[in-house]
């Protein structure tokens, strides 16, 4: 569930430096650091369960103070980076608006689950080899898949193209589109779409080439039909090229929350247009992690779940999310097959899949489906 953007991982090597905002831990502790004793005045004067609730609520907060909330750094810290001294007030107004709802509702749900941790618990489970089948975890009548990634990794990529070409082989008369973050929209506009159509056009519109690109080729030429998302303005600026990239608009634009609300937004619209014109299109749109997963503030699957669609969700890490760490463990017989497996052949990756058996555990792990490489 980390939060990786592709343009933020090309940025932590640059040695430019940027006016930072504040990150998420130390904003937590300003939010929050008179809700310990709000909620233990609040205990006093209420009955019952309401009072249980506000201690537990109070006894949490307190905790996370303590640890300085450190885990919002490693969930959130990328939508903190941008230069602010490339930001209107106002444009720092909306983005503290924005990164206040987003670091409240990731404690809400975090407390929620710390609450239902019993009832959570229903993840499955299990470590294999390639060759994954996807089939097997997409129910039949699904209709979208959001795909979300850690950025820039080729096994990733590939589990993707597997995953299209299954798909595509199990349902042979059903249109499967390819709509992702990494092509540009050829139309410039959120409202209608673009079928590529041909390896030129694929080419054109394809964004950091040497990894996207082929992935886009392959699905092309696989019979896909590929749709770019991504809204082409804020690359228009050639300023921007000049610059470092946490220090021009355009990582306001990409990174800040309002400008990925609407970028989100603007794919939505596509993903959209595409059901207008294809009602029984099979869509996988595949973009960041923090765009699609169902855990933070305006994501694709908020703003599409009407479609009520399935987020699976791949990493590459040796430990996930804090809070999926932490109300999912993987069980030890898992953990040390996947040793096993490892020292046995340490170039081939162990893969292990949660499959969330309720939407209530899948909103606090933030998919469907998990795919973690290690």
């Amino acid at each position: 569930m980390k939060v990786f953007f592709f343009l933020v991982v090309l940025c932590w090597c640059m040695p430019a430096v940027a006016q930072r905002q504040k990150m998420p831990s130390l904003l937590a502790r300003e939010l929050f650091s008179s809700s310990v004793q709000t909620n233990l005045q609040k205990a006093a004067s209420q009955p019952g369960y309401a009072a249980q609730v506000a201690v537990q609520r109070a006894a949490y907060l307190q905790k996370h103070q303590r640890e300085q909330f450190a885990e919002l750094d490693f969930m959130l810290g990328s939508y903190f980076l941008p230069d602010m001294e490339q930001a209107s007030a106002k444009t720092l107004a909306e983005n503290r608006q924005l990164q206040e709802k987003m670091i409240r509702k990731w404690i809400e749900l975090d407390f929620y689950a710390s609450q239902h941790a019993g009832q959570l618990q229903n993840g499955v489970l299990y470590q294999v080899r390639p060759k994954i089948n996807y089939t097997q975890l997409i129910p039949l009548q699904t209709r979208l898949v959001l795909v979300g990634e850690s950025h820039k990794q080729p096994l990733i990529l590939e589990e993707i193209a597997q995953l299209l070409q299954q798909l595509k082989k199990a349902y042979p008369s059903r249109r499967i589109y390819y709509a992702s973050e990494f092509m540009v929209s050829a139309l410039g506009s959120g409202e209608s779409f673009h079928i590529l159509r041909s390896e030129q056009e694929v080419a054109r519109y394809a964004l950091v080439k040497p990894l996207y690109y082929p992935l886009a080729r392959r699905l092309f030429f696989g019979g896909i039909k590929v749709v770019g998302l991504e809204n082409p303005a804020p690359f228009s600026n050639p300023a921007d090229n000049r610059l470092p990239f946490l220090k021009s608009q355009r990582a306001w634009e990409m990174l800040s929350p309002a400008g990925v609300q609407k970028r989100n937004a603007y794919w939505a619209q596509i993903i959209r247009a595409i059901y207008a014109s294809d009602p029984k299109a099979l869509v996988v749109a595949h973009a960041g992690n923090g765009h699609v997963n169902y855990n933070m503030l305006n994501s694709l699957s908020g703003m599409l779940k009407d479609l009520k669609p399935l987020v699976l969700n791949f990493n590459i890490a040796e430990r996930e999310a804090p809070a999926v760490e932490r109300y999912f463990p993987l069980p030890a017989p898992v953990r040390w097959r996947g040793a096993e497996m490892r020292h046995g052949n340490r170039a081939q990756p162990v893969y292990f899949i949660r499959q969330m058996t309720s939407k209530r555990a899948a909103l606090v792990a933030g998919y469907d489906v998990g795919v973690i490489i290690r």
